[in-house]
């Protein structure tokens, strides 16, 4: 019975913590910070990745996500409507990123 009360309170403080987790990872002054000081590029390969829309526009957006992530994947609906609303006038350029904890994780199944 002490095990389950203890399974119990651990379970409790690892949401907490998680929740805490969230906050801090889906923080924009964060994310904008960590932003700022990466390494910009200045073109990108069209070999890699997927083209939707008009390849030729001169308007491009850029999307590096990973195949595995759920707020990447909840984002793809914004990406569609900016293809409607703009049709020939944009350029979406989608590249897929897996880190090795995906393939890791992916060994497991």
């Amino acid at each position: 019975m002490e095990n389950n009360k203890n399974d119990i309170a651990n379970y409790f403080r690892l949401k907490a913590t998680a929740k805490e987790y969230n906050r801090l990872k889906f923080n924009h002054q964060i994310f904008a910070s960590l932003l700022s000081t990466q390494k910009s590029i200045d073109t990108i390969p069209d070999d890699i990745g997927i083209i939707l829309g008009n390849p030729n526009a001169k308007n491009v957006v850029v999307k590096v996500c990973s195949p595995y992530c759920n707020p990447c994947a909840k984002a793809h609906s914004q990406y569609e409507s900016l293809l409607e609303k703009y049709e020939n006038g944009i350029k979406l350029h989608i590249i897929f990123s897996a880190t090795s904890s995906h393939l890791l994780m992916l060994k497991r199944l």
